[in-house]
């Protein structure tokens, strides 16, 4: 089993502004980021692989993939068009939900 994961956001929603904050799967809980939990808990629970759907800040995101040695586990698929809303990332997630196997569809912002 995958997940395939919502990530491209610019944390609209929550009052940031897409300049001085990191995304929402980068924020930091207890010493983790969001996605440093995620990867923590889908290994645990035997999942196969991560697929990130990312837009903002997609550098930094593929940054704290390298650190957490994840590379092997996390896919990322690029939203060029993130700032048009999650329906375009789901959009562009498209070929990771038909694929044949079972998927679990999560947004990142959700431990």
């Amino acid at each position: 089993m995958k997940v395939v994961m919502l990530a491209a956001g610019v944390g609209a929603r929550l009052g940031l502004s897409s300049t001085g904050y990191p995304p929402k799967i980068l924020l930091r809980f207890g010493g983790k980021s969001l996605l440093q939990y995620h990867i923590e808990i889908f290994k645990r629970h035997g999942i196969d692989e991560l697929v990130l759907g990312v837009g903002f800040h997609r550098e930094d995101i593929e940054r704290e993939i390298e650190e957490l040695g994840a590379r092997n586990f996390v896919t990322i698929v690029f939203n060029e068009d993130y700032e048009q809303g999650n329906i375009v990332t789901l959009w562009t997630l498209r070929d990771e939900l038909c694929c044949g196997e079972e998927v679990l569809l999560m947004d990142a912002d959700v431990l």
